[in-house]
């Protein structure tokens, strides 16, 4: 059931969700990495919370996977059009054109025997159905950005 959404408490809530896998299972082993959160005060989207969540966990382990040697993980809000704006940005390995151009493709993977090559489609196809638009920007060692735009719910002033 589609409701309003708190966009900055889904992504509190994946950040916290996923904090046992960037934080301790990667600090165990000597690496350091960083969420760090920018949000801004920004109007509700139409959808569900789980799936908005989903889509922010799911965006937090492909960067995490992204920085084997460790960095940082930064996720902003922000107004922009009348429309809610994520920006997920990673310092990780980055991604060549092709795969740029491919990433949010259903089954397309660049892991050899890991993972279906669904997680980035479900993330697109989501935004989508929600109305929404997503872009990736990436060049090879220069990290990866996700900018997802999702129109923010209309209040009827009474």
């Amino acid at each position: 059931v589609h409701s309003e959404v708190d966009v900055n408490d889904a992504i509190q809530a994946a950040v916290e969700l996923t904090r046992p896998r960037w934080k301790d299972e990667f600090e165990a082993k000597g690496i350091a990495i960083e969420v760090g959160l920018d949000l801004a005060e920004v109007q509700p989207v139409w959808g569900t919370r789980e799936r908005l969540r989903d889509v922010i966990v799911n965006l937090i382990l492909n960067a995490v996977e992204a920085m084997p040697r460790g960095g940082t993980v930064t996720i902003e809000t922000a107004m922009v059009d009348g429309h809610v704006q994520i920006v997920f940005a990673d310092t990780g390995i980055g991604m060549d054109e092709e795969t740029r151009r491919r990433v949010l493709e259903p089954f397309f993977t660049t892991k050899f025997n890991v993972g279906s090559g669904l997680g980035l489609s479900i993330v697109h196809g989501t935004i989508r159905s929600w109305g929404g638009s997503v872009t990736v920007e990436s060049a090879k060692g220069q990290g990866t950005t996700f900018v997802m735009q999702l129109p923010a719910c209309v209040r009827d002033e009474k």
